[in-house]
Protein backbone atom coordinates (compact mmCIF):
# COMPACT_ATOMS: atom_id res chain seq x y z
CA UNK A 1 0.00 0.00 0.00
CA UNK A 2 2.80 2.42 0.89
CA UNK A 3 4.63 1.73 -2.38
CA UNK A 4 1.40 2.17 -4.36
CA UNK A 5 0.68 5.54 -2.70
CA UNK A 6 4.23 6.62 -3.40
CA UNK A 7 3.83 5.80 -7.10
CA UNK A 8 0.52 7.65 -7.25
CA UNK A 9 2.11 10.68 -5.60
CA UNK A 10 5.03 10.60 -8.04
CA UNK A 11 2.63 10.49 -10.99
CA UNK A 12 0.70 13.41 -9.51
CA UNK A 13 3.90 15.44 -9.19
CA UNK A 14 4.87 14.71 -12.78
CA UNK A 15 1.46 15.92 -13.88
CA UNK A 16 1.69 19.07 -11.77
CA UNK A 17 5.21 19.86 -12.87
CA UNK A 18 4.61 19.03 -16.53
CA UNK A 19 8.09 17.50 -16.64
CA UNK A 20 9.81 14.33 -17.71
CA UNK A 21 11.08 12.16 -14.80
CA UNK A 22 14.70 12.75 -15.88
CA UNK A 23 14.37 16.53 -15.60
CA UNK A 24 14.63 16.95 -11.87
CA UNK A 25 13.87 20.39 -10.47
CA UNK A 26 16.35 22.45 -8.50
CA UNK A 27 14.99 22.87 -4.97
CA UNK A 28 15.14 25.85 -2.63
CA UNK A 29 13.83 25.29 0.89
CA UNK A 30 13.56 28.46 2.97
CA UNK A 31 12.63 28.04 6.62
CA UNK A 32 12.50 30.17 9.72
CA UNK A 33 11.33 29.58 13.26
CA UNK A 34 8.93 31.19 15.71
CA UNK A 35 6.43 32.31 13.05
CA UNK A 36 2.72 31.70 12.96
CA UNK A 37 0.52 32.44 9.93
CA UNK A 38 1.11 36.15 10.52
CA UNK A 39 1.69 37.23 6.94
CA UNK A 40 -0.27 39.54 4.69
CA UNK A 41 -1.09 36.63 2.37
CA UNK A 42 -2.81 34.88 5.30
CA UNK A 43 -5.03 37.92 5.85
CA UNK A 44 -3.02 39.33 8.74
CA UNK A 45 -2.87 43.13 8.46
CA UNK A 46 -0.47 44.13 11.26
CA UNK A 47 2.65 43.26 9.26
CA UNK A 48 4.29 44.29 6.02
CA UNK A 49 5.31 41.28 3.93
CA UNK A 50 5.38 42.37 0.26
CA UNK A 51 7.92 39.76 -0.88
CA UNK A 52 6.18 36.82 0.78
CA UNK A 53 2.77 38.05 -0.42
CA UNK A 54 4.05 38.28 -4.00
CA UNK A 55 5.52 34.79 -3.70
CA UNK A 56 2.21 33.45 -2.33
CA UNK A 57 0.50 34.77 -5.47
CA UNK A 58 2.71 32.36 -7.45
CA UNK A 59 2.48 29.43 -5.03
CA UNK A 60 0.01 27.23 -3.18
CA UNK A 61 -0.77 28.58 0.27
CA UNK A 62 -1.58 25.92 2.85
CA UNK A 63 -4.06 27.19 5.43
CA UNK A 64 -3.80 24.20 7.76
CA UNK A 65 -0.10 23.40 8.09
CA UNK A 66 1.29 22.33 11.46
CA UNK A 67 4.62 21.65 13.12
CA UNK A 68 5.04 18.61 15.37
CA UNK A 69 6.01 20.80 18.33
CA UNK A 70 6.98 24.36 19.16
CA UNK A 71 10.24 22.98 20.59
CA UNK A 72 12.65 24.03 17.79
CA UNK A 73 15.02 21.06 17.68
CA UNK A 74 12.19 18.55 17.98
CA UNK A 75 10.17 20.10 15.17
CA UNK A 76 13.23 20.34 12.93
CA UNK A 77 13.95 16.67 13.55
CA UNK A 78 10.50 15.81 12.20
CA UNK A 79 10.97 18.01 9.15
CA UNK A 80 14.37 16.51 8.33
CA UNK A 81 13.37 12.85 8.71
CA UNK A 82 9.75 12.88 7.55
CA UNK A 83 8.93 11.08 10.80
CA UNK A 84 7.24 11.82 14.10
CA UNK A 85 10.10 12.55 16.56
CA UNK A 86 8.37 10.46 19.23
CA UNK A 87 8.95 7.47 16.95
CA UNK A 88 12.67 8.02 16.41
CA UNK A 89 13.55 9.01 19.98
CA UNK A 90 14.28 12.60 18.90
CA UNK A 91 11.42 13.94 21.03
CA UNK A 92 13.51 15.24 23.93
CA UNK A 93 16.10 17.52 22.34
CA UNK A 94 15.91 16.61 18.67
CA UNK A 95 18.99 14.41 18.92
CA UNK A 96 19.24 10.64 18.71
CA UNK A 97 21.26 8.05 16.82
CA UNK A 98 19.25 6.96 13.79
CA UNK A 99 19.38 3.60 12.05
CA UNK A 100 21.54 3.72 8.93
CA UNK A 101 18.53 3.34 6.64
CA UNK A 102 16.88 6.52 7.96
CA UNK A 103 18.34 9.47 6.10
CA UNK A 104 17.93 13.14 6.92
CA UNK A 105 16.51 15.18 4.06
CA UNK A 106 19.81 16.61 2.70
CA UNK A 107 21.43 13.17 2.78
CA UNK A 108 18.43 11.54 1.10
CA UNK A 109 18.49 14.10 -1.72
CA UNK A 110 22.25 13.74 -2.05
CA UNK A 111 21.78 10.00 -2.51
CA UNK A 112 19.22 10.82 -5.21
CA UNK A 113 21.85 12.73 -7.17
CA UNK A 114 21.33 16.25 -5.85
CA UNK A 115 24.18 18.67 -5.17
CA UNK A 116 23.66 19.81 -1.57
CA UNK A 117 26.93 21.67 -0.92
CA UNK A 118 27.01 25.47 -0.64
CA UNK A 119 29.15 25.77 -3.76
CA UNK A 120 27.78 25.88 -7.28
CA UNK A 121 26.67 22.49 -8.62
CA UNK A 122 28.53 20.80 -11.47
CA UNK A 123 26.89 21.16 -14.88
CA UNK A 124 23.78 19.05 -15.28
CA UNK A 125 23.46 18.20 -11.57
CA UNK A 126 20.27 19.35 -9.77
CA UNK A 127 20.70 21.49 -6.67
CA UNK A 128 19.15 21.40 -3.21
CA UNK A 129 19.60 24.59 -1.20
CA UNK A 130 18.29 25.02 2.34
CA UNK A 131 18.33 28.52 3.82
CA UNK A 132 17.26 29.41 7.36
CA UNK A 133 16.07 32.90 8.32
CA UNK A 134 16.46 34.22 11.85
CA UNK A 135 14.67 37.59 11.98
CA UNK A 136 11.91 36.59 14.40
CA UNK A 137 13.90 34.53 16.90
CA UNK A 138 12.84 34.95 20.56
CA UNK A 139 16.25 36.42 21.43
CA UNK A 140 15.76 39.18 18.85
CA UNK A 141 12.18 39.85 19.86
CA UNK A 142 13.29 40.38 23.47
CA UNK A 143 15.95 42.97 22.60
CA UNK A 144 15.35 46.40 24.06
CA UNK A 145 16.41 50.01 23.45
CA UNK A 146 19.67 50.53 21.54
CA UNK A 147 20.22 46.82 20.88
CA UNK A 148 16.83 46.54 19.20
CA UNK A 149 17.34 49.76 17.23
CA UNK A 150 20.60 48.41 15.82
CA UNK A 151 18.76 45.29 14.72
CA UNK A 152 16.03 47.11 12.80
CA UNK A 153 18.12 49.90 11.29
CA UNK A 154 18.01 48.16 7.89
CA UNK A 155 14.21 48.12 7.84
CA UNK A 156 12.67 50.42 5.29
CA UNK A 157 11.17 53.54 6.92
CA UNK A 158 7.64 52.52 5.91
CA UNK A 159 8.07 49.25 7.82
CA UNK A 160 9.16 50.82 11.10
CA UNK A 161 6.55 50.73 13.84
CA UNK A 162 4.32 48.48 11.75
CA UNK A 163 3.54 46.23 14.71
CA UNK A 164 2.84 49.01 17.22
CA UNK A 165 -0.95 48.73 16.78
CA UNK A 166 -1.05 44.91 16.70
CA UNK A 167 -3.68 43.61 19.10
CA UNK A 168 -2.27 41.34 21.81
CA UNK A 169 -3.80 37.85 21.53
CA UNK A 170 -6.34 37.19 24.30
CA UNK A 171 -4.41 34.25 25.77
CA UNK A 172 -1.28 36.36 26.39
CA UNK A 173 -0.58 37.97 29.74
CA UNK A 174 -1.29 41.68 29.30
CA UNK A 175 1.70 43.66 30.59
CA UNK A 176 4.25 46.12 29.21
CA UNK A 177 6.80 43.45 28.29
CA UNK A 178 4.23 41.26 26.52
CA UNK A 179 2.90 44.18 24.50
CA UNK A 180 6.41 45.26 23.50
CA UNK A 181 7.42 41.70 22.59
CA UNK A 182 4.30 41.37 20.44
CA UNK A 183 5.01 44.71 18.72
CA UNK A 184 8.61 43.65 18.06
CA UNK A 185 7.45 40.31 16.67
CA UNK A 186 5.13 41.98 14.19
CA UNK A 187 7.73 44.56 13.16
CA UNK A 188 10.48 41.95 12.75
CA UNK A 189 8.29 39.98 10.37
CA UNK A 190 9.06 42.85 7.99
CA UNK A 191 12.76 42.11 8.45
CA UNK A 192 12.03 38.44 7.80
CA UNK A 193 10.32 39.44 4.57
CA UNK A 194 13.48 41.27 3.48
CA UNK A 195 15.59 38.19 4.31
CA UNK A 196 13.20 36.03 2.30
CA UNK A 197 13.40 38.38 -0.68
CA UNK A 198 17.20 38.14 -0.69
CA UNK A 199 17.18 34.34 -0.53
CA UNK A 200 14.50 33.93 -3.19
CA UNK A 201 16.85 35.55 -5.70
CA UNK A 202 18.89 32.34 -5.62
CA UNK A 203 16.08 30.58 -7.52
CA UNK A 204 14.60 31.04 -10.95
CA UNK A 205 10.94 30.28 -11.89
CA UNK A 206 11.85 26.71 -12.86
CA UNK A 207 12.95 25.89 -9.29
CA UNK A 208 10.73 24.17 -6.75
CA UNK A 209 10.58 26.59 -3.82
CA UNK A 210 9.10 26.00 -0.38
CA UNK A 211 8.79 28.53 2.42
CA UNK A 212 7.77 27.33 5.89
CA UNK A 213 8.26 28.12 9.54
CA UNK A 214 9.70 25.20 11.47
CA UNK A 215 7.44 25.97 14.44
CA UNK A 216 4.81 28.53 15.38
CA UNK A 217 5.06 31.61 17.56
CA UNK A 218 6.29 30.50 20.99
CA UNK A 219 8.17 33.19 22.87
CA UNK A 220 8.48 31.01 25.98
CA UNK A 221 9.72 27.57 24.97
CA UNK A 222 7.07 25.00 25.76
CA UNK A 223 4.21 27.34 26.63
CA UNK A 224 2.58 26.63 23.27
CA UNK A 225 4.28 23.35 22.41
CA UNK A 226 1.18 21.40 21.37
CA UNK A 227 -1.34 24.18 20.84
CA UNK A 228 -2.44 26.21 17.83
CA UNK A 229 -0.16 29.13 18.70
CA UNK A 230 3.00 27.06 18.80
CA UNK A 231 2.27 24.62 15.98
CA UNK A 232 0.27 26.34 13.24
CA UNK A 233 2.72 27.62 10.64
CA UNK A 234 2.78 29.27 7.22
CA UNK A 235 3.57 26.97 4.30
CA UNK A 236 3.96 28.22 0.72
CA UNK A 237 4.91 25.88 -2.13
CA UNK A 238 5.77 27.03 -5.65
CA UNK A 239 5.96 24.34 -8.28
CA UNK A 240 8.43 24.74 -11.16
CA UNK A 241 6.88 26.93 -13.82
CA UNK A 242 3.52 26.98 -12.00
CA UNK A 243 2.26 30.44 -10.97
CA UNK A 244 -0.98 29.42 -9.29
CA UNK A 245 -1.83 31.55 -6.27
CA UNK A 246 -3.93 28.60 -5.07
CA UNK A 247 -5.17 28.07 -1.52
CA UNK A 248 -5.32 24.58 0.00
CA UNK A 249 -7.41 23.55 3.02
CA UNK A 250 -5.58 20.22 3.13
CA UNK A 251 -4.43 19.23 6.63
CA UNK A 252 -0.61 19.10 6.51
CA UNK A 253 2.20 18.26 8.92
CA UNK A 254 5.75 19.47 8.40
CA UNK A 255 6.81 15.81 8.31
CA UNK A 256 5.20 15.87 4.84
CA UNK A 257 7.92 18.16 3.43
CA UNK A 258 10.63 15.47 3.18
CA UNK A 259 8.47 12.96 1.25
CA UNK A 260 7.19 15.82 -0.92
CA UNK A 261 10.71 16.77 -1.97
CA UNK A 262 11.80 13.17 -2.45
CA UNK A 263 8.81 12.61 -4.72
CA UNK A 264 9.72 15.73 -6.70
CA UNK A 265 13.23 14.27 -7.03
CA UNK A 266 11.82 11.11 -8.55
CA UNK A 267 12.55 9.02 -5.45
CA UNK A 268 10.05 6.51 -4.09
CA UNK A 269 9.18 7.56 -0.55
CA UNK A 270 10.83 5.11 1.90
CA UNK A 271 8.41 2.85 3.74
CA UNK A 272 9.72 4.04 7.11
CA UNK A 273 8.66 7.65 6.49
CA UNK A 274 5.46 8.61 8.27
CA UNK A 275 4.96 11.81 6.28
CA UNK A 276 3.20 11.77 2.92
CA UNK A 277 3.73 13.86 -0.22
CA UNK A 278 1.51 16.90 -0.63
CA UNK A 279 0.43 15.40 -3.93
CA UNK A 280 -0.80 12.19 -2.30
CA UNK A 281 -4.41 11.39 -3.19
CA UNK A 282 -4.93 10.30 0.40
CA UNK A 283 -5.36 13.32 2.68
CA UNK A 284 -4.73 13.45 6.40
CA UNK A 285 -7.63 13.51 8.85
CA UNK A 286 -5.38 14.25 11.82
CA UNK A 287 -2.05 15.82 12.72
CA UNK A 288 -0.23 15.42 16.03
CA UNK A 289 2.06 17.39 18.31
CA UNK A 290 4.18 16.48 21.33
CA UNK A 291 6.07 17.87 24.30
CA UNK A 292 8.32 15.79 26.55
CA UNK A 293 11.18 17.91 27.84
CA UNK A 294 11.09 21.67 28.23
CA UNK A 295 13.83 23.61 29.94
CA UNK A 296 14.73 20.87 32.39
CA UNK A 297 11.14 19.85 33.06
CA UNK A 298 9.80 16.42 32.16
CA UNK A 299 6.23 16.37 30.92
CA UNK A 300 4.45 13.97 28.63
CA UNK A 301 1.90 15.89 26.56
CA UNK A 302 0.31 14.95 23.24
CA UNK A 303 -2.29 16.65 21.06
CA UNK A 304 -4.46 15.71 18.09
CA UNK A 305 -5.73 18.29 15.60
CA UNK A 306 -8.45 17.49 13.08
CA UNK A 307 -10.54 19.76 10.88
CA UNK A 308 -12.17 21.63 13.73
CA UNK A 309 -11.04 20.36 17.12
CA UNK A 310 -7.79 20.18 19.03
CA UNK A 311 -7.53 17.61 21.81
CA UNK A 312 -4.69 17.87 24.34
CA UNK A 313 -3.73 15.24 26.91
CA UNK A 314 -1.14 15.64 29.65
CA UNK A 315 -0.27 12.13 30.81
CA UNK A 316 1.81 13.47 33.71
CA UNK A 317 -1.13 15.29 35.30
CA UNK A 318 -4.08 13.43 33.81
CA UNK A 319 -5.54 16.63 32.36
CA UNK A 320 -7.51 16.55 29.10
CA UNK A 321 -8.47 19.63 27.07
CA UNK A 322 -10.57 20.23 23.98
CA UNK A 323 -10.83 23.37 21.86
CA UNK A 324 -13.01 24.32 18.93
CA UNK A 325 -10.45 26.05 16.71
CA UNK A 326 -13.18 27.25 14.36
CA UNK A 327 -15.01 29.39 16.93
CA UNK A 328 -12.07 29.80 19.34
CA UNK A 329 -8.85 30.05 17.26
CA UNK A 330 -6.82 31.26 20.25
CA UNK A 331 -7.92 28.22 22.29
CA UNK A 332 -9.09 30.23 25.26
CA UNK A 333 -12.14 28.16 26.24
CA UNK A 334 -11.69 24.50 27.17
CA UNK A 335 -14.86 22.62 26.16
CA UNK A 336 -13.75 19.13 27.23
CA UNK A 337 -16.47 18.73 29.86
CA UNK A 338 -19.20 19.92 27.52
CA UNK A 339 -18.11 17.69 24.62
CA UNK A 340 -17.46 14.33 26.27
CA UNK A 341 -18.21 12.35 23.11
CA UNK A 342 -15.67 14.33 21.07
CA UNK A 343 -13.08 13.92 23.82
CA UNK A 344 -13.63 10.16 23.86
CA UNK A 345 -13.28 9.92 20.07
CA UNK A 346 -10.13 12.06 20.00
CA UNK A 347 -8.61 10.15 22.93
CA UNK A 348 -9.11 6.88 21.07
CA UNK A 349 -7.52 8.34 17.96
CA UNK A 350 -4.51 9.52 19.96
CA UNK A 351 -4.00 6.08 21.48
CA UNK A 352 -4.22 4.41 18.07
CA UNK A 353 -1.56 6.77 16.75
CA UNK A 354 0.73 6.32 19.76
CA UNK A 355 0.59 2.56 19.32
CA UNK A 356 1.12 2.77 15.55
CA UNK A 357 4.22 5.00 15.71
CA UNK A 358 5.65 3.30 18.83
CA UNK A 359 5.68 6.52 20.85
CA UNK A 360 8.74 6.42 23.15
CA UNK A 361 7.75 9.37 25.33
CA UNK A 362 6.80 7.53 28.51
CA UNK A 363 10.35 6.18 28.76
CA UNK A 364 12.59 8.43 30.92
CA UNK A 365 15.91 9.48 29.39
CA UNK A 366 18.00 7.01 31.37
CA UNK A 367 15.76 4.07 30.44
CA UNK A 368 15.87 5.05 26.78
CA UNK A 369 19.67 5.09 27.00
CA UNK A 370 19.71 1.53 28.38
CA UNK A 371 17.52 0.28 25.54
CA UNK A 372 19.45 2.30 22.98
CA UNK A 373 22.62 0.50 24.08
CA UNK A 374 20.85 -2.82 23.75
CA UNK A 375 19.16 -2.22 20.39
CA UNK A 376 21.70 0.31 18.97
CA UNK A 377 19.05 2.98 18.33
CA UNK A 378 15.96 4.28 20.12
CA UNK A 379 13.95 3.66 16.96
CA UNK A 380 14.87 -0.03 17.07
CA UNK A 381 14.10 -0.21 20.79
CA UNK A 382 10.57 0.97 20.03
CA UNK A 383 10.22 -1.89 17.57
CA UNK A 384 11.49 -4.57 19.93
CA UNK A 385 9.00 -7.44 20.39
CA UNK A 386 8.33 -6.58 24.03
CA UNK A 387 7.73 -2.86 23.48
CA UNK A 388 4.04 -3.09 22.53
CA UNK A 389 3.05 -4.74 25.81
CA UNK A 390 5.32 -2.37 27.76
CA UNK A 391 3.83 0.71 26.10
CA UNK A 392 0.30 -0.49 26.91
CA UNK A 393 1.19 -0.96 30.56
CA UNK A 394 3.01 2.38 30.73
CA UNK A 395 -0.01 4.19 29.30
CA UNK A 396 -2.34 2.54 31.79
CA UNK A 397 -0.04 3.29 34.72
CA UNK A 398 0.64 6.89 33.77
CA UNK A 399 -3.10 7.49 33.47
CA UNK A 400 -4.40 5.55 36.46
CA UNK A 401 -5.63 6.79 39.81
CA UNK A 402 -6.04 3.27 41.17
CA UNK A 403 -3.88 2.77 44.26
CA UNK A 404 -3.98 -1.00 43.71
CA UNK A 405 -2.58 -0.69 40.17
CA UNK A 406 0.14 1.65 41.38
CA UNK A 407 1.03 -0.76 44.19
CA UNK A 408 1.25 -3.69 41.76
CA UNK A 409 3.64 -1.73 39.52
CA UNK A 410 6.32 -1.63 42.24
CA UNK A 411 6.90 -5.34 41.64
CA UNK A 412 6.99 -5.14 37.82
CA UNK A 413 9.99 -6.67 36.09
CA UNK A 414 10.26 -3.81 33.57
CA UNK A 415 12.07 -0.87 35.20
CA UNK A 416 10.13 1.92 33.40
CA UNK A 417 7.01 0.65 35.15
CA UNK A 418 8.73 0.83 38.55
CA UNK A 419 9.85 4.36 37.63
CA UNK A 420 6.25 5.43 37.00
CA UNK A 421 5.12 3.66 40.16
CA UNK A 422 7.39 6.03 42.10
CA UNK A 423 6.04 9.03 40.21
CA UNK A 424 2.38 8.07 40.70
CA UNK A 425 2.72 6.75 44.25
CA UNK A 426 4.81 9.50 45.84
CA UNK A 427 1.99 10.59 48.16
CA UNK A 428 0.57 7.16 48.96
CA UNK A 429 3.20 4.41 48.76
CA UNK A 430 6.25 5.70 50.59
CA UNK A 431 7.24 2.31 52.08
CA UNK A 432 7.42 0.72 48.60
CA UNK A 433 9.27 3.74 47.24
CA UNK A 434 11.85 3.56 50.04
CA UNK A 435 12.68 0.03 48.92
CA UNK A 436 13.29 1.22 45.35
CA UNK A 437 16.01 3.69 46.39
CA UNK A 438 18.25 0.59 46.10
CA UNK A 439 16.83 -0.54 42.74
CA UNK A 440 19.07 -1.89 39.96
CA UNK A 441 17.83 0.84 37.62
CA UNK A 442 19.35 4.29 38.02
CA UNK A 443 16.20 5.96 36.70
CA UNK A 444 14.10 4.17 39.31
CA UNK A 445 16.52 5.08 42.12
CA UNK A 446 16.34 8.76 41.13
CA UNK A 447 12.54 8.70 40.90
CA UNK A 448 12.34 7.06 44.32
CA UNK A 449 14.77 9.49 45.94
CA UNK A 450 12.95 12.44 44.38
CA UNK A 451 9.57 11.21 45.58
CA UNK A 452 10.95 10.92 49.13
CA UNK A 453 12.85 14.21 48.99
CA UNK A 454 16.05 12.28 49.74
CA UNK A 455 18.77 14.78 48.81
CA UNK A 456 21.57 12.50 50.04
CA UNK A 457 20.51 9.72 47.64
CA UNK A 458 20.18 12.17 44.74
CA UNK A 459 23.67 13.53 45.38
CA UNK A 460 25.01 9.98 45.09
CA UNK A 461 23.34 9.66 41.68
CA UNK A 462 25.11 12.82 40.49
CA UNK A 463 28.23 10.62 40.44
CA UNK A 464 26.58 7.79 38.52
CA UNK A 465 28.63 6.37 35.59
CA UNK A 466 25.41 6.58 33.52
CA UNK A 467 25.18 10.07 32.02
CA UNK A 468 21.39 10.16 31.77
CA UNK A 469 21.03 9.00 35.38
CA UNK A 470 23.18 12.00 36.33
CA UNK A 471 20.85 14.13 34.23
CA UNK A 472 17.72 12.90 36.02
CA UNK A 473 19.37 13.44 39.40
CA UNK A 474 20.41 16.93 38.38
CA UNK A 475 16.85 17.84 37.40
CA UNK A 476 15.55 16.46 40.67
CA UNK A 477 17.97 18.71 42.59
CA UNK A 478 17.43 21.91 40.63
CA UNK A 479 15.47 23.65 43.39
CA UNK A 480 17.65 22.34 46.22
CA UNK A 481 20.14 25.08 47.11
CA UNK A 482 22.13 22.67 49.29
CA UNK A 483 23.18 20.81 46.14
CA UNK A 484 24.93 23.81 44.57
CA UNK A 485 28.48 22.78 45.52
CA UNK A 486 27.94 19.21 44.30
CA UNK A 487 26.56 20.43 40.96
CA UNK A 488 29.51 22.80 40.55
CA UNK A 489 31.89 19.88 41.18
CA UNK A 490 30.01 17.68 38.75
CA UNK A 491 30.18 20.34 36.04
CA UNK A 492 33.98 20.32 36.12
CA UNK A 493 34.15 16.85 34.60
CA UNK A 494 30.79 16.46 32.83
CA UNK A 495 31.21 15.50 29.16
CA UNK A 496 27.56 15.24 28.10
CA UNK A 497 26.59 18.57 26.50
CA UNK A 498 22.94 18.35 27.45
CA UNK A 499 23.81 17.60 31.07
CA UNK A 500 26.42 20.39 31.18
CA UNK A 501 24.00 22.93 29.73
CA UNK A 502 21.31 21.95 32.22
CA UNK A 503 23.76 22.17 35.12
CA UNK A 504 24.85 25.66 34.04
CA UNK A 505 21.24 26.87 33.79
CA UNK A 506 20.37 25.39 37.16
CA UNK A 507 23.38 26.98 38.86
CA UNK A 508 22.41 30.39 37.48
CA UNK A 509 19.01 30.03 39.07
CA UNK A 510 20.31 29.00 42.49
Amino acid sequence: MIARRSLLATAAFAKLFGQEPAKLPNILLITCGNLGPHLGCYGYSSVATPALDAFAAQATRYEKAFAVSSIPAVSRAGLETGMWPVSTGMHMDGRAVLPEFIKRLPDALKAAGYWVAASQAPAGKPRFVWRRLDAVSPARIRLRDAAYERLVKTLKPELRGKGADAQLPPHFEDNDDSRLDWAHYNELIGLLDMQFSARLKEATPDWLVIFASEYGFALEEGNSAVYETGTRVPLLVRMPGQMTGAVSQRLVSLIDIAPTLLTAAGVRVPAYMQGQPLSSPQQRRFVYASMDRVRDRYEYVRSVREGRYRYVRNYSTGAEELYDTQTDPNEVTDIAKAEAAVVSRMREQLERWRAEVRDLGLMPDAELAVREAQWRTRYAAGRAPEFVALQTKLTELASTKSLDKIYAAFAEEESPLRYWACVKGKDTHRREIERLTRDSSGAVRVAAAQALGNTKALLRELKSPEEWVRYLALLALQTDGSAKAAIEEMLKTEKNRTVSAAASRILKGM
